[in-house]
């Protein structure tokens, strides 16, 4: 027999393809790319990585104060505890408007979605017209809620919007926003205007964006910070607006690209300037505090606000987030991130772990693809406190470990193959899968064995003697080989074992070494497509004038001794015991019943599924060689594998009536069976069936079973 070996790639092969570089640009193109995959658990580790240098920030005791002139006004606990549960009564937000009526902007991060008493809300109304600072919130949402909005609150929008846009593509990125929460039109005309107070939710559950504009009813709609910049400070937008979204946004001194939406550089808590409503409202805070001021309002009282959670807190009053963004306009240092400053640092990153790989001793070389991790941590972190700069560096510091951990693994593989030919020579002997078992656990490299439960298959080939006649040696052996290769695919493919060829047969393990569940019904399932496998083995012979094959196999699921067994210098890995000789017997009495696949009882019995296979009870025998009865199962077909109904139809009828009449078979009623028997015979030409015809005649002649008889045939052959 020819013997062909396994050559792995020298060093020199891998030199010569210069595997280096080959890994270098792989690798820089898959973590370049990795950043755009919208999918929370790979995009959520790159923005924690980000979300960290906040809290750096706040660690190096790097300052970072919000604009003096912005003041959260806060319907704070303290402001509810002295006036009242929220909501209050519109006169007193009508009040608190009217001793805010010298700040710049008022931004209210609240809703008056519903009247309450004509009196108050015609106050109310009244103090904003008097007030001409108010910029009045509403939401705009994509979800199933139905609200109920007029034709007045859509019209009052048309203020709200943007009105300088220059097109310059018919279709543009921005979001579709198909649904809303608007305060009442009376309170929409009153304010100067509004702004919506959505804030944009990334795929890991944390609020980082602030969007620039959102669509609505054809209005393109500004939020709640930059109108208090426009209208605060009286400026113009200019929006220019393509095919992806907002190409440019300007407003006053603020420019932006490709913004449609920003990055919120998020203030600590504590460093917010924040007062209590009701200090507003009992004169506490002189009206003249507010002057040029640009004022944030909403509540704050754990019982009513939104909690946000973001970079900097987990809870995040929703208020503060709008003051971050205000505060952001007002001083220009709204965080600028670009695609390509991420891919960039990420293509720099894994070609300095490229240069460290030259580094001869791997300790040093080691060393060196740390110096280049925490290299691009300084880098990136220095560049976001200076100049704003944020930087995903996550890819970069995981695409340098990936770089670093291929390298080593192919010093190793390279180390592996001067050593490889002993492991070769090893798996001549056993399988793959035990080298691999014994490689993590040497301890197992021992003659000893353990009893467990697997499922042992058995195949033999019937018809092999014609095509031996037939063929030359070499000719033999290139058809048995083809008809292995075939048949163990479907073996391995199911996470059998291969246990031995012997000769023309095969034996496989299931469960062995490696636990896996469902054996059994991989097993099955290897031995049906193992047939389907036969059929178009034997179109190929038809094709090519070589005589048809078939075979036949038995299963059996049991206890059995499994382990190395042989010598101190050589021995196999296999599977020994009864249960092993009981699936051989099956495997040799499917020619008795001429039938393709026969299983015991114990694997049926412990199907997980059985009802995914048309399997029917066949017999009830005394193998050779044993004494107790064994339930035998003829496996028909997998159900609905040809998608063809009355297939399973007649399959399905086939078992029913066979099972009727092996039922009446064992409570000898032999003249009923019989009947039965005899019409499977005649109209699915099934040989079972006669074997029992002629088992029912035998008794009906005379020859009667006794009284004990158990239903069970004695096999007097192998």
């Amino acid at each position: 027999m020819r013997r062909f070996k396994l050559k792995f790639p020298s060093e020199k092969t891998l030199k010569k393809y210069r595997y280096r570089e080959a890994l270098l640009i792989s690798l820089i193109a898959f973590f370049v790319w990795l950043p755009s995959v919208q999918v929370s658990f790979i995009q959520s580790p790159m923005l924690r990585e980000a979300d960290f240098r906040f809290t750096l920030r706040n660690l190096l005791g790097i300052e970072f104060l919000p604009n003096p002139n912005v003041v959260a006004v806060e319907i704070d606990e303290h402001a509810v505890s002295q006036v009242g549960r929220w909501p209050w009564d519109r006169r007193i937000i009508g009040d608190l408007l009217g001793n805010m009526s010298e700040a710049s902007s008022v931004a209210m991060d609240i809703l008056f979605s519903e009247p309450s008493n004509e009196e108050s809300d015609a106050y109310l109304a009244n103090k904003m017209v008097e007030a001409n600072n108010v910029i009045l919130g509403y939401i705009l949402l994509n979800d199933n809620t139905t609200s109920t909005v007029s034709s007045d609150q859509i019209s009052a929008l048309l203020g709200c919007a943007y009105s300088n846009i220059n097109l310059e593509s018919e279709t543009t990125n921005i979001t579709l926003i198909t649904n809303s929460q608007l305060s009442l039109s009376r309170f929409l005309n009153s304010a100067m205007t509004c702004g919506y107070f959505t804030i944009l939710l990334d795929s890991d559950g944390i609020y980082r964006r602030y969007a620039t504009a959102l669509v609505y009813e054809e209005y393109l709609l500004a939020p709640l910070a930059i109108q208090s910049v426009r209208y605060g400070q009286n400026q113009l937008e200019h929006i220019t607006l393509d095919e992806h979204g907002i190409k440019r946004f300007e407003l006053g001194n603020i420019s932006l690209n490709d913004a449609n939406s920003m990055l919120v550089n998020f203030y600590n808590k504590e460093d917010v300037q924040k007062v209590s409503a009701y200090d507003i409202y009992t004169g506490a805070i002189s009206p003249s505090f507010f002057k040029d001021k640009y004022v944030v309002m909403g509540v704050t009282d754990l019982g009513s606000y939104d909690i946000r959670p973001t970079p900097v807190s987990k809870i995040y009053p929703g208020l503060y987030v709008h003051y971050s963004m205000l505060s952001n306009l007002l001083d220009n240092t709204i965080l600028v991130t670009k695609p390509y400053f991420t891919n960039l640092t990420i293509a720099f990153a894994i070609f300095l772990a490229y240069l460290a790989s030259f580094v001869r001793k791997t300790g040093r070389r080691v060393v060196m693809y740390f110096v280049v991790i925490l290299g691009v941590a300084f880098i990136t972190n220095l560049l976001f406190f200076t100049n704003l700069y944020l930087i995903y560096a996550f890819y970069a510091y995981v695409g340098v470990i990936a770089f670093a951990l291929l390298k080593e693994f192919l010093n190793i593989l390279i180390t592996e193959i001067k050593s490889s030919n002993l492991r070769k020579t090893f798996e001549t002997y056993v399988s793959t899968e035990v080298v691999s078992d014994i490689l993590k656990n040497p301890s197992k490299l021992k003659l000893g064995g353990v009893s467990k439960e697997i499922s042992v298959l058995f195949l033999d080939i019937r018809g092999f003697t014609s095509i031996s006649e037939r063929s030359t040696p070499e000719g033999l052996v290139s058809v048995i080989n083809h008809i292995f290769n075939r048949f163990t695919h479907e073996i391995v493919n199911n996470e059998g074992l291969l246990d031995k060829y012997i000769g023309d047969a095969i034996m496989a393990l299931y469960n062995a070494p490696l636990d896996i569940e469902n054996h059994g019904d991989k097993a099955v399932t290897s031995a049906l497509n193992i047939m389907a496998a036969l059929d178009e083995l034997n179109r190929e012979f038809e094709a090519n004038g070589t005589p048809h094959i078939g075979i036949g196999i038995g299963i059996n699921t049991d206890e059995c001794i499994i382990g190395n067994i042989g010598s101190d210098f050589r021995f196999v890995y296999t599977a020994m015991g009864d249960g092993v000789n009981l699936a051989a017997r099956l495997e040799s009495i499917t020619k008795f019943y001429q039938s393709n696949i026969l299983i015991s009882d114990n694997t049926y019995n412990k199907l997980a599924n059985p009802s995914a296979f048309h399997i029917r009870m066949l017999d009830k025998i005394v193998v050779k060689g044993r004494t107790e009865p064994t339930s035998i199962y003829e496996v028909l077909a997998h159900r609905n594998a040809d998608n063809a109904t009355n297939t399973n139809n007649n399959y399905d009828e086939l078992i029913r009536l066979y099972q009727q009449a092996l039922n009446l078979y064992m409570n000898r009623d032999f003249v009923g069976a019989s009947k039965i028997f005899i019409h499977l015979y005649r109209t699915h030409n099934d040989y079972p069936s006669g074997i029992f015809i002629s088992r029912c005649k035998y008794f009906l002649q005379g020859d009667m079973p006794p009284d004990n008889w158990d239903g069970s045939y004695v096999m007097t052959s192998k």
